[in-house]
């Protein structure tokens, strides 16, 4: 018997230019191959990451029908909170694939993060390993709480019974693990704009066996 959708849907969130969509789509392919119908879906609709890329030149042709992007080809600006959870719970429900649904999430906290959480189980926060509490993004992005920035593993932690918390890198310390006790680890060079029709060569093989071995315990897991 399959599982529900939800216990199938791992959710990707983190500040903005942590390496959110990169992670999802790699998660996605990597899930793919080792036989589970997965699928990503493009849940940032204010600002669509795989419908800005422009789908077809980013993924291969055999992937397309499993990649859900946004349904306009211009940010959904004007969307209100309540439109964006009907959107997302419908585009969501409409979702015929067996396997594993990825979503890729927003990078600012709010209502429409509220939303996409109740659709999910798995929870990977990603957040780059300069991100500091102290600066004007953690405000920005609203992890908060009690009136006090706090870092986005913990403002997210509890919020999903399957937790994992990835650091990200750019270009300078080139760390790729993940512990599956700690359920934590670390990628780097998760850089969308090398990636052409699929083509995931010039991501770091360490970053790309890394998000494989997530892919395997996911399977082994949780599935």
């Amino acid at each position: 018997m399959t599982s529900s959708k939800k216990a199938r849907t791992v959710l990707c969130l983190g500040p903005p230019h942590s390496g959110k969509s990169v992670f999802g789509y790699i998660l996605f392919r990597s899930l793919r191959a080792r036989g589970n119908e997965a699928c990503v879906m493009d849940a940032d609709y204010y600002s669509p990451t795989y419908r800005r890329v422009k789908i077809e030149e980013f993924a291969s042709q055999d992937e397309i029908a499993h990649i859900i992007t946004t349904p306009n080809a211009v940010k959904l600006t004007k969307l209100k909170e309540q439109n964006f959870r009907n959107l997302a719970h419908a585009i969501h429900d409409a979702i015929e694939h067996e396997g594993i649904v990825v979503l890729d999430g927003l990078g600012r906290h709010s209502s429409s993060t509220e939303a996409l959480l109740e659709l999910a189980d798995m929870l990977v926060v990603l957040c780059p390993n300069q991100f500091s509490v102290n600066n004007a993004e953690a405000k920005q992005c609203l992890y908060v709480k009690d009136r006090i920035n706090v870092h986005p593993f913990d403002f997210y932690r509890g919020r999903g019974k399957k937790y994992i918390r990835i650091k990200t890198h750019f270009h300078n310390e080139k760390k790729a693990y993940f512990d599956e006790c700690r359920l934590e680890g670390e990628l780097f060079d998760l850089d969308r704009d090398i990636i052409h029709q699929g083509n995931i060569d010039r991501i770091p093989a360490e970053t790309r066996e890394t998000i494989l071995q997530i892919a395997d315990f996911i399977l082994r897991n949780w599935i």
